[in-house]
């Protein structure tokens, strides 16, 4: 403001940089691009409801919509051209053709009354005779029911514009009978631009943090960007600085939060005391400073699940400390902290220690560990298995609760690392215990040859038998056991999509096994019991899919492992996973593996190590 310039002459930011024409309207071009198509086409409704957040053009739009529809002149035959009597009256505000009426104030049905009244007489210098209600949201009950019917059944020469940023609490009778537009929020960048070229009409240095924290302080709203715009140019000056604009605002900076996160990292839990400290005597909110955080982590987590930093709205040197700091988390890592953050958010409006809590929370997420993938766990577990190296303190664990093995399993494991062949041996009986089912005796069948579902991985031994020339279904006609083993591969890719659960099963080694003889397959299902009725309810399905596929007739049988039909026998070939003891106590092995409800850690426990479940003191 110049020194010789009155107070009287001063015109606010939101005023002075009013939009004028359509074009001047800033982000929503959707609305703009529809009311000029209807002036062009001369499609003009009788009722408009403009709906929104505050401070995004409603009103604006609506005024500049009159202005066009009764402008002597109109730009293009569609801008008004803000010269002509019409035009300045409405902008001087002394039009008796548009008149502006604030429905929080007039919202009685006598004021509907007086204004359906005026209503019928027509326009003195246009082409309409219009009415903007604000906030039409406000209005009573009675009010709607005494504009209904005007609303419905208007005169040709009125028509109405409704804005609101209440939308839920107008009736659904008026909104049937008016164009509804839907004003958006105002984005960050579009905010800072519009800021940027007034700073740039006024001659205002000012830099670009300053304008991204305008804008956010505004929340989406241009006019309340540019109420605090005017009031970080009465506190700075015309040279305005992010330092001052910080202090000017009261925000917490950008800065505080990255020295939460890089204490984090540094495992500083005393550097977490200090930075409550500064929150306490600077006055800050400390649930503005937990939502701040909680932005903060959300900003890191786009950037680890992205790899970008496009979805952050902050200046070009915040965007390179997000991308650095974000290379030194993981997604899990920033989930938990943010359910962490979430948690003290709520515990913090119901506590009367806040900077206790928010304190506890700081101390907390310094003491973190970082979180490891049950997943990248199995996989360490069995590549260390497969390379035959220590495990570590799980192996140690697992191992203290089993059994030692057997003389007779020792030599097994012996000869298999000296590279001597080991003979199969025939099936023990298990004694029955507390932890496995009932002594199984094996049962003799004619040999089969074996296999896994997938291919046999490196490290597993193999022991298979000659195949029998003939089976009970078969005879020298049956599809031989080799031809079934070689393309079962195929037959499983070819299964439909209605199968996909079954092919899983068939195709995982973990799950089931498959003996083929001529003639039959067999399936035996290694884990839980609901995976063997699902293969067992489409065995119909998979014989009449194996007769298409093979060209004859194939018995399929499915069976659990542990049951007696399946106990093995001398004459079994078996596939024997990680070492030679699943091949001289394959019952004992399947006894542990019976069908009961087990987590995918427990399966990998069992299947890895041989483990058993040891009931807890005191429990059945």
């Amino acid at each position: 403001m110049e020194p010789n310039q009155t107070a009287a002459s001063y015109t606010v930011t939101a005023r002075k940089y009013r939009p004028q024409l359509f074009g001047d309207v800033v982000g929503q071009e959707h609305i703009s691009t529809t009311l000029t198509n209807a002036i062009t086409h001369h499609r003009v409704h009788h009722a408009y409801l403009f709906c929104g957040p505050r401070g995004v053009g409603k009103t604006t739009t609506a005024r500049i919509f009159a202005r066009a529809l009764n402008c002597a002149r109109p730009i293009d035959g569609v801008e008004p051209c803000n010269e002509c009597t019409s035009c300045m009256d409405i902008l001087n505000g002394r039009s008796m053709d548009v008149i502006e009426i604030d429905g929080a104030s007039n919202n009685s049905v006598d004021d509907i009354r007086k204004l359906r009244e005026n209503a019928k007489y027509p326009p003195v210098h246009g082409k309409y005779k219009m009415y903007i209600i604000d906030e039409v949201h406000m209005l009573s009950t009675s009010a709607f029911n005494a504009l209904l019917k005007t609303l419905e059944e208007p005169p040709p020469h009125l028509l109405f514009m409704f804005a609101t940023t209440e939308s839920h609490k107008v009736p659904a009778t008026i909104v049937s009978r008016c164009q509804r537009f839907d004003f958006r929020r105002m984005q960050i960048d579009s905010i800072v631009k519009h800021l940027s070229s007034i700073a740039s009409k006024e001659n205002i240095v000012i830099d670009e943090e300053s304008l991204i924290a305008i804008a956010k302080k505004g929340d989406g709203s241009m006019r309340d960007s540019q109420s605090i715009f005017d009031q970080v140019r009465a506190f700075c000056g015309d040279r305005i600085a992010y330092s001052e604009v910080a202090n000017a605002l009261h925000l917490l900076d950008e800065e505080f939060f990255f020295a939460i996160s890089d204490a984090m990292l540094a495992k500083n839990t005393s550097m977490m005391f200090g930075l409550v400290e500064q929150v306490i005597s600077r006055g800050y909110d400390i649930l503005e400073c937990l939502s701040g955080l909680q932005v903060h982590f959300r900003n890191i987590l786009s950037v680890v699940s992205t790899g970008t930093t496009n979805l952050i709205e902050s200046s070009t040197a915040i965007l390179e400390r997000y991308t650095t700091t974000a290379a030194r988390f993981r997604q899990a890592d920033v989930l938990r902290i943010m359910n962490m953050i979430s948690r003290t958010e709520q515990q913090i409006k119901f506590t009367a220690q806040p900077r206790a809590v928010f304190e506890v929370l700081l101390v907390s997420l310094a003491s973190l560990d970082d979180i490891i993938e049950i997943s990248e766990l199995v996989q360490e577990i069995r590549d260390a298995k497969k390379g035959g190296t220590k495990i570590g303190m799980l192996n140690s664990a697992v191992h203290a609760t089993m059994p030692a093995p057997p003389p007779d399993v020792l030599a097994k494991r012996a000869a298999v690392a000296a590279g001597t062949p080991v003979a199969s041996a025939p099936a023990r009986t298990v004694a029955p215990s507390a932890h496995v089912p009932s002594a199984v005796t094996a049962a003799p069948r004619p040999p089969a040859v074996t296999t896994a579902a997938r291919a046999v991985p490196e490290g597993v031994v193999t022991t298979a038998q000659a195949t029998n020339p003939a089976t009970a279904d078969g005879g020298a006609g049956a599809i031989d056991a080799q031809t079934l083993a070689g393309r079962w591969e195929d037959f499983l890719a070819a299964l439909p999509p209605s199968l996909a659960s079954v092919k899983m099963i068939l195709r995982s080694s973990q799950y089931s096994s498959v003996e083929y003889t001529d003639g039959e397959i067999h399936i035996v299902i290694h884990t839980e019991d609901f995976m063997y009725k699902d293969v067992s309810a489409s065995k119909a399905a998979l014989g009449t899919r194996l007769e298409k596929f093979f060209g004859a007739n194939v018995r399929v049988r499915v069976s659990l492992a542990g049951s007696v039909s399946d106990a093995p026998t001398e004459q079994d070939a078996v596939v024997m996973q990680g070492s030679t003891e699943s091949a001289s106590v394959p019952s004992e092995r399947k006894a542990i593996t019976a069908p009961e409800e087990r987590s995918s850690v427990e399966r990998m426990l069992v299947d890895m190590f041989g483990a058993k479940k040891i009931p807890m003191p005191g429990t059945s």
